[in-house]
């Protein structure tokens, strides 16, 4: 952020070395569990490691804004900016998120038990999708994908308020003092 701020080059290129190496450091780290996370099981693992997977394409669009467009930033195209936009917080957070609640949610997994792998394929193929679409300023792929990444979304949160709702709520906890 410095490095924009001030119009420093070289943080910016001292940055954009961090984070490949941050993500190589952490795929390399994560490998057995990313290989190990059970793709063809729903649970929270998978999101988890699509999430970390997320990372790489993320940081792949930042190296090429800052490769290509390092001298004047306004030039950006803004559907790169929203492909980017969308990866992080879609791709990284979403996932991540939609993990959290099938932990919050593990005592009723079978509560809509079927809904768990739509969500996860829906979420990330709408999303490859989208991405590819603003990448390739494609209306056509973006018409198809967005529906089925935001259905995909929104089943994730309506089976977790479904599971939620069912399960008996936690009790107070009273200081005896």
């Amino acid at each position: 952020m410095l490095g924009i701020l001030l119009d420093l080059q070289p943080l910016l290129g001292l940055n954009l070395l961090g984070e490949v190496v941050g993500v190589a450091i952490v795929l390399v780290r994560l490998r057995w569990r990313l290989l190990g996370a059970g793709w063809s099981s729903p649970g929270p693992a998978q999101f988890g490691a699509i999430s970390i997977l997320w990372l790489v394409p993320v940081v792949g669009l930042i190296v090429y804004l800052i490769a290509n467009y390092i001298e004047d930033f306004e030039q950006v195209p803004v559907r790169l900016l929203l492909a980017l936009d969308h990866a992080t917080f879609v791709g990284i957070l979403t996932n991540a998120i939609l993990g959290l609640l099938l932990v919050a949610t593990a005592a009723r997994r079978t509560v809509w038990a079927w809904a768990d792998q739509l969500v996860f394929w829906g979420v990330n193929l709408g999303l490859v999708g989208f991405v590819i679409g603003l990448i390739a300023d494609a209306p056509v792929v973006k018409r198809i994908s967005t529906p089925v990444m935001g259905t995909a979304i929104l089943l994730g949160l309506l089976t977790a308020a479904i599971r939620l709702r069912g399960s008996e709520p936690a009790r107070a906890v009273t200081d005896p003092a």
